[in-house]
């Protein structure tokens, strides 16, 4: 169960762009649950919804807030089992969250996407690749994982759609603006080539090796253009999606249709950014209205 709990820790960190801070109190409960499993002889795939139960009521001692987040973790730990194909059943899905405010996601504004898009200067291929992948996180809304797996296949520059498969194989499409598209054209005709090497793959974005990219170097290359364009917020590739959400809301799209392109099963998970857009909305009143 370490080695699940490190891969666990290790996607929140690249995938969902937590703090050290955040990680840090979920290692905490998991080291907390791993070792009432071993304790209790349970191994990670026989583990039951009773068993969680269980653990769960040795722990109603502790504060209502310290309960809650413990229930996150539990959950989001087995849903990351699930989707990873490391366990066939979630014995988490009939288990009830305690109310916990989330905390609202970074951001970037417009001007700062604006720097980060352009801290390419394209002299390089990897230049132009990294311009391509960073529109794509943030014309798009895609995850780290869903642009790293990325085939030629699930392109259609003529119809302007992209074909993704995100968590637990699930099919959307998602619209591509005219800038993305025209990024495509030039590094799938002018860069792609060069970095093959005479290698055959079918992921769209490679490595200067010519191996398909990873979401952890797609994690390096936020990390590294944000330092070229002095942007000193602590942002990962996720932090591309969150902004991808919080303009299309900000510029009057409805949620249902921003659930639909970030591929929530669920438009409670797409309602936080409403929070970010009302943010924004009462910074304009504040601007603009006489009484205000």
């Amino acid at each position: 169960m370490e080695e699940k709990i490190n891969q666990f820790l290790n996607y929140l960190y690249v995938e969902k762009g937590l703090s050290e801070n955040s990680i840090q109190s979920y290692y905490y409960d998991l080291k907390n649950f791993m070792n009432f499993c071993k304790k209790n002889g349970l191994s990670i795939n026989k583990i039951k919804d009773t068993d969680i139960a269980i653990f769960l009521k040795a722990n109603n001692y502790k504060k209502e807030r310290s309960v809650a987040r413990l229930i996150v973790t539990i959950r989001t730990f087995f849903k990351f089992l699930l989707q990873e194909k490391i366990i066939e059943n979630n014995p988490t899905k009939n288990l009830e969250t305690h109310h916990i405010y989330s905390t609202l996601p970074d951001i970037l504004s417009r001007e700062e996407i604006e720097v980060l898009l352009n801290s390419c200067d394209n002299t390089t291929p990897l230049d132009c690749r990294d311009q391509t992948i960073m529109e794509l996180l943030y014309s798009c809304g895609l995850r780290a994982s869903e642009v790293a797996s990325l085939k030629l296949k699930n392109l259609d520059l003529e119809e302007g759609f992209i074909r993704i498969f995100g968590k637990g194989s699930k099919e959307r499409l998602v619209p591509m603006g005219k800038r993305i598209i025209n990024l495509f054209f030039y590094y799938l005709e002018n860069i792609r080539p060069k970095l093959l090497k005479g290698k055959i793959y079918d992921e769209v974005f490679l490595t200067f090796q010519g191996k398909p990219i990873s979401r952890v170097s797609i994690w390096k290359i936020i990390k590294k253009r944000a330092k070229i364009a002095n942007i000193h917020k602590n942002i990962f590739p996720h932090t591309l999606r969150h902004s991808f959400a919080t303009h299309l809301l900000e510029g009057g799209a409805d949620l249902r249709s921003v659930q639909e392109m970030l591929g929530h099963s669920n438009i409670s998970t797409t309602q936080i950014y409403t929070h970010l857009d009302f943010t924004h909305l009462r910074k304009l009143h504040k601007k603009y209205h006489p009484r205000d």
